[in-house]
């Protein structure tokens, strides 16, 4: 993201275009994701939608450690936050090949929100 690689995530594979079959999804570390056997993507087209797992240390919805924070005197925590262009209205996409290699590399950017 912003030309860094995504610390922690999870990409998403989602069958389009006459594609069946089922979701498949690849953890992200350090700007890399793999997915291999029964975990890998169907050969087709499909959507892709890409979520942060990057917490900043502390679960997004534990208010009571969240007004803690704050009372200590902290800055607000440095999540990584993807922006709904890249997950749940993702404009990414991906065509699965039955013959590899299936290699993808997604350019994202913090300042597109749509």
């Amino acid at each position: 993201m912003d030309g860094k690689p995504l610390a922690e995530g999870v990409v998403y594979f989602i069958p389009t275009d006459g594609t069946t079959g089922p979701k498949s999804f690849a953890p992200i570390a350090d700007g890399k994701f793999a997915a291999a056997g029964e975990l890998s993507p169907i050969v087709g087209s499909h959507r892709i939608e890409i979520q942060s797992t990057d917490d900043g240390g502390l679960a997004f919805d534990d208010e009571e450690a969240m007004v803690e924070w704050v009372a200590q005197g902290r800055k607000p925590l440095n999540r990584v936050v993807v922006p709904p262009i890249y997950n749940r209205n993702s404009v990414l996409t991906a065509d699965v090949v039955a013959d590899g290699p299936n290699e993808f590399k997604f350019e994202l950017s913090s300042k597109r929100r749509r």
